[in-house]
């Protein structure tokens, strides 16, 4: 029997990460660079065909397009949901403070420059570090 899956219950704000349409953020893996589906604070996700299984641990590294910095850590398949538009959660557990630091300018960044209506860049850091409306 396979094990029961949770979701990946991120107490902070998802993210999408796109941009008018396209990705704008990566998850590296060897040569490839997959697109992810959303990102926080606290973890991201990916698109459930590439294989991953629940418990999984991996190190991995996140970059953000038209930076040159990357983000890294490691992190656990909290969750996986197949079908045609299936998802595959990742719980990120270790990543040093310097990258955490990075992760949350780019997530404010990229909210900053995708929000519909005005907002400042202090409100763009608190809805990035704040509780998870999703």
């Amino acid at each position: 029997m396979a094990p029961a899956l949770l979701p990946d219950n991120r107490r902070t704000q998802r993210i999408l990460a796109s941009r008018e349409g396209r990705p704008a953020f990566w998850l590296l893996r060897g040569t490839e660079r997959i697109a992810l589906h959303d990102l926080s604070l606290e973890g991201f996700a990916l698109p459930e065909t590439l294989g991953y299984r629940h418990g999984m641990r991996m190190p991995f590294i996140i970059a953000f397009d038209g930076v040159a910095e990357q983000v890294r850590g490691e992190a656990e398949v909290a969750n996986v949901i197949g079908g045609t538009d299936g998802r595959t959660g990742f719980r990120i557990h270790a990543m040093d403070a310097a990258d955490r630091r990075r992760l949350h300018e780019w997530l404010a960044g990229h909210v900053l420059a995708c929000a519909a209506v005005p907002i400042s860049g202090e409100d763009a850091a608190a809805l990035v570090a704040g509780p998870s409306i999703v």
